[in-house]
C-alpha cells in the first residue's frame, strides 16, 4: 500500500524528494489527493479477523462518541443481500452495522452501507444524520473479488464511509442544537464479517484497527496512525461556526472556526499518552480560500505548561481545501499546540481536519509486578501494573506514606507517567506524590514532588519525566483524599531503553538467546527472571550484575 504520510505539495514544507514524487499526481485536487494515498494497489493483509468478535466493552462509554474502524475487506462475491462486514452490538441491542448491498438493492448493488443508532432517537429511523434513510452508501462498488481499503468514522456530529480513499460523509441537519445528543447505542462488541450468522458474507476481512479517541484498541500494529482522531482539542476561540471538535473528528466538512478578528489563533491538543510524533496534516476548509495560515508556529509541552517551540512553517499556497504537510521532532511529547499567523484572507482562520500522525510511547511498566510499603486482600502490588482497570493496588489500612517502587530492568529516559485512582470512590487518591528515582534500588534521588488538588473518581494523573537515566522509580504517596488507604488502578511509565544485544552466558554450556528475542519487552522481561550471579554481556553492564 502507499502509506498514508509525508507526500509534499506544492508550497508545502517537505524535502525534495517528496515534492518531486507528488509532481506525478498533480491532475488531482489537494482533497483527492489527499484521500487518494491508499486508493491504489491494496495488498492482501497481514491477518485476517474474518468471523471473530471483538470485545470493546471497556470502551464502551467513549466509543458512543467517536471511533474510526480501519480494515481491507474483499468479497468473493455478494449474492446475499446483506452480507455483514461490522456489526456493533450491546447484548441483541444494535449499536452500528456496516454491510454489503446485494441483490435487493438493484442499482447500488456490489456498494456497502453504514449507519448507527443514536440512543437519544433522533434522525431518519433513530440514525442521527441528515442523509437518506440515515444510511450512507459507499461510492464504489465492492464486489469484484479485490481487496479494498475500508475505513469506518463516527465523529461527534456525523458520519463518513471510505472506500479506496473515496469518501461519503453526512452530518447532523443543526449541529448546534443537537451534536451533544448524537450519541450511539453503547456498543461492547464488534461482530466481523461471517461472525454475525446468516448474514451471506463470502470473502475476507483482515488488518481490522479500532481507533477511539487517538487510541488503538485492536488490530496489528501498522505504523504512524492519527493520534488527534477524536480528541477534542481546546484554543484561543471556537464560533458557531466551527466548534473545536471539528478539527479532529474525521469529518471534513465539519470544520474549527475561530471567532472573527482573533489573531493570532491557537489549537491545543493533549494526548492520553505521551506519544513519538511523526508529522501532522492540516486541511483547510473545502469551499473557501480565505482560512488558510501562511505561518504556522509548532509547539510541545511534557505539562501543558511549560512549551517548546518545534519550529515555524511557511505555507505560501492558498485555496481551498489546502492539504500542508509538517514534520514531526524526536522528543516525545504530551501536548501539541498549532499558532495560526498571517490569514489567506478574510478576518478568520478554519481548519477542516488536523491530523497528528505517531505511535504513543511504550508503557514499560505494564506487566512488572512492583513492591512497596504493603498491599492487601483487596489489591495485591500486580494489581498496579496489569494492564486492567478493572483491578488494582490497594495500600493496607492505615499505611502512610503509602510507596510503590517498580525496576524496569534496564537504563531507562523516562517521559512520564500516569497514574489512575479506582472508580468506585474519590477516597483512595493522594494530594502529593513524591517522586524518586535510582540506578542500583538502594541509593535514591528526589525528582520532584507533584501536588493535586482534586480528588475525584477515576482520577488520571500525568506526571512529567526527567532527564537522567534511571533503572528503579518509586513514588511516595502523601495526604489523602479520604478514608484509611491508598489505591491505584494503574501506574503506567513511558519512556526508552538502552538496547540490549547480547547473551545470557550462565555457567554451564547452555546459553539465553536474548538477542534472539525480537520482541525487546519479552527480552527485557526475561531478563528479570535471571538469578543473581550469572555472567551477563548486554552493553555496559557488567558480569555477575543482578538484572
Amino acid at each position: 500500500d502507499l502509506k498514508p504520510l509525508w507526500i509534499s505539495r506544492v508550497g508545502v514544507v517537505g524535502n525534495t524528494m517528496k515534492f518531486q514524487f507528488l509532481l506525478l499526481f498533480t491532475f488531482l485536487s489537494p482533497v483527492a489527493a489527499l484521500r487518494r494515498l491508499n486508493a491504489t494497489g491494496v495488498s492482501a493483509p497481514s491477518v485476517s479477523h474474518n468471523g471473530q468478535t471483538i470485545d470493546v466493552s471497556a470502551y464502551s462509554d467513549a466509543i458512543q462518541t467517536s471511533f474510526r474502524i480501519v480494515a481491507k475487506v474483499k468479497f468473493n462475491n455478494m449474492n446475499a443481500n446483506y452480507p455483514n462486514i461490522f456489526h456493533g452490538l450491546d447484548g441483541n441491542t444494535v449499536s452500528f452495522t456496516s454491510h454489503g448491498l446485494g441483490p435487493a438493492y438493484g442499482a447500488k448493488r456490489g456498494q456497502a452501507a453504514f449507519y448507527l443508532q443514536t440512543s437519544t432517537n433522533i434522525g431518519p429511523h433513530g440514525r442521527g444524520i441528515n442523509y437518506a434513510g440515515g444510511w450512507l452508501p459507499s461510492k464504489i462498488r465492492m464486489d469484484d473479488g479485490q481487496w479494498h481499503k475500508y475505513e469506518l468514522i463516527k465523529g461527534v456530529a456525523g458520519t463518513a464511509l471510505i472506500v479506496d480513499g473515496q469518501r461519503i460523509e453526512a452530518q447532523l441537519a443543526d449541529v448546534e442544537k443537537d451534536s451533544s445528543k448524537f450519541m450511539m447505542k453503547r456498543c461492547t462488541s464488534i461482530l466481523v464479517g461471517k461472525a454475525k450468522g446468516g448474514s451471506g458474507f463470502d470473502g475476507d476481512i483482515g488488518d481490522v484497527q479500532i481507533f477511539i479517541q487517538g487510541k488503538q484498541v485492536f488490530g496489528p500494529s501498522l505504523g504512524s496512525y492519527d493520534l488527534a482522531h477524536g480528541i477534542a482539542p481546546t484554543g484561543s476561540s471556537d464560533s458557531h461556526w466551527g466548534r473545536f471538535y471539528g478539527a479532529t473528528d474525521g469529518l471534513e466538512e465539519r470544520v474549527w472556526h475561530s471567532k472573527n478578528w482573533e489573531y493570532p489563533s491557537s489549537l491545543t491538543l493533549e494526548f492520553p499518552v505521551p506519544s513519538k510524533i511523526d508529522g501532522m496534516k492540516i486541511l483547510t476548509p473545502l469551499h473557501h480560500l480565505n482560512y488558510g495560515f501562511k505561518t504556522l508556529e509548532i509547539f510541545r509541552s511534557d505539562d501543558g505548561k511549560s512549551w517548546d517551540m518545534v519550529r515555524s512553517d511557511t505555507v505560501n499556497e492558498c485555496k481551498k481545501g489546502r492539504v500542508s504537510e509538517h514534520d514531526g521532532w524526536g522528543k516525545v511529547t504530551k501536548f501539541v499546540q498549532i499558532k495560526m499567523k498571517d490569514r489567506c484572507g478574510g478576518g478568520a482562520f478554519a481548519i477542516a481536519e488536523w491530523q497528528i500522525f505517531g505511535v504513543p510511547a511504550e508503557n514499560l511498566a505494564e506487566g512488572i509486578v512492583p513492591s512497596g510499603s504493603s498491599d492487601s486482600k483487596w489489591g495485591r502490588f500486580a494489581g498496579a501494573t496489569d494492564g486492567k482497570n478493572n483491578v488494582g493496588w490497594h495500600a493496607g489500612n492505615g499505611d502512610y506514606p503509602s510507596s510503590l517502587t517498580l525496576n524496569l530492568g534496564l537504563a531507562t529516559s523516562i517521559s512520564g507517567m500516569t497514574l489512575l485512582t479506582p472508580g468506585n470512590s474519590p477516597n483512595y487518591g493522594f494530594k502529593s506524590l513524591k517522586i524518586l528515582r535510582s540506578m542500583d534500588g538502594t541509593s535514591w534521588t528526589a525528582v520532584r514532588t507533584d501536588s493535586i488538588s482534586e480528588c475525584t473518581a477515576s482520577r488520571s494523573s500525568f506526571h512529567p519525566g526527567w532527564p537522567e537515566k534511571t533503572k528503579y522509580v518509586k513514588i511516595e504517596m502523601f495526604e489523602r483524599c479520604g478514608g484509611g488507604h491508598f489505591a491505584v488502578v494503574e501506574w503506567q511509565i513511558f519512556g526508552t531503553q538502552d538496547k540490549c544485544k547480547g547473551k545470557l552466558l550462565p555457567s554451564g554450556n547452555d546459553r539465553f538467546p536474548c538477542d534472539s528475542i525480537k520482541d525487546e519487552k519479552a527480552c527485557r522481561k526475561s531478563y528479570m527472571k535471571i538469578p543473581t550471579g550469572e555472567t551477563f554481556q548486554c552493553g555496559v553492564r557488567k558480569a555477575s550484575e543482578d538484572v
